[in-house]
């Protein structure tokens, strides 16, 4: 197996770009988001028919400035451009939200950069404000924020989620803005950070022997998914009870390690079927291929996670979206 490089993303900045939209599934929600300043790569959809949200997104002179909605269970990993420093505030969370290694809470705010792609799995509703900045704007932040760059602390009385609302509000109206506009809405966020950082140290959050193991399962199974995988053989291999693991795999991502792996799994027979299927390939054959050898319940997983069944997927057309073959795992050979 092998993975695509990944190519560093310049940071774009169209001062005033104002954008609203809302997604009623992941491929909307590719088409509907200002995308220049972020990569999504491997969507995994992990709930039934329920990948919907709002994003919202505001280009400052130096900054970008987000909110984003999701509801439903969706795995991707995310990448966001070169020479910034990026914050993201979680805002309300219903359930589970786990950023790279990183257990997150509601009023957690993380920081990370454009170094490297980060793991973004959520099972439910998540709203997050997030704001990007220019590493040559940050001054003597950029020590501290470099620092800070995969730890957490918390957002004191929402006083930044509150900041990035105001401006986003501000900057949504009609009457135009001038340069000394932005540069103050600048002013005020790093501001806000600076007084953050001032009562706070920035922790590494700290997880459980058995989540600790349960993330470095999970990258097997992320970056072997072409393979067939075994949970108890897994736990035997890193000395965990299936018990353990399977509370852990629930702590961090709200999924049992099976249904994931079968998840995932689904995911690669939906991408198959609907965008990837140049041999004309039958539904039996392909579902095979992914380790699905009883079509009966086969068809019934697929169903219930897609709301259709695998023949409508095969005669459905929709615009070409890589959400599986960009970065992701490629198959060198055909599963026996």
């Amino acid at each position: 197996m092998k993975k695509v490089k990944e190519k560093k993303i310049p940071f774009e900045l169209q001062e005033g770009l104002y954008i609203d939209n809302h997604y009623r599934n992941y491929q909307m929600m590719y088409a509907n988001s200002n995308q220049r300043n972020w990569k999504y790569n491997c969507t995994y959809q992990l709930l039934p028919d329920r990948v919907s949200g709002h994003h919202q997104i505001l280009h400052l002179s130096n900054m970008q400035v987000s909110y984003a909605r999701r509801e439903g269970g969706i795995m991707q990993d995310v990448r966001v451009p070169s020479g910034t420093i990026s914050l993201a505030i979680v805002e309300e969370l219903s359930d589970k939200i786990c950023f790279y290694r990183t257990k997150l809470k509601a009023g957690d705010i993380i920081f990370y950069d454009g170094n490297r792609s980060y793991n973004l799995l959520t099972n439910d509703t998540v709203k997050l404000r997030i704001v990007t900045i220019r590493n040559s704007v940050l001054g003597s932040l950029l020590p501290l924020l470099k620092n800070a760059l995969h730890k957490t602390i918390k957002d004191t009385n929402k006083i930044l989620s509150k900041t990035l609302k105001e401006i986003l509000e501000e900057f949504s109206g009609k009457i135009k803005k001038e340069k000394k506009d932005f540069l103050n809405a600048e002013e005020k966020i790093l501001e806000v950070i600076k007084e953050l950082l001032d009562e706070q140290t920035p922790k590494l959050h700290k997880l459980t022997k058995g989540e600790e193991i349960s993330l470095v399962i999970r990258e097997q199974i992320y970056n072997h998914i072409d393979r067939k995988i075994e949970i108890k053989s897994l736990s035997k291999e890193y000395n965990i009870s299936e018990k353990t693991l399977q509370n852990s795999f629930k702590s961090l991502f709200g999924f049992t390690p099976n249904k994931f792996v079968r998840n995932m799994k689904l995911n690669h027979v939906y991408y198959n079927l609907r965008y990837a299927n140049e041999k004309k390939e039958t539904i039996q054959k392909i579902a095979s291929k992914w380790g699905f050898t009883h079509m009966g319940h086969f068809s019934n997983f697929y169903t219930q996670l897609f709301g259709e069944n695998p023949s409508r997927t095969l005669l459905a057309g929709f615009e070409d979206v890589n959400t599986l073959s960009d970065a992701c795992v490629k198959r060198e050979e055909e599963l026996v």
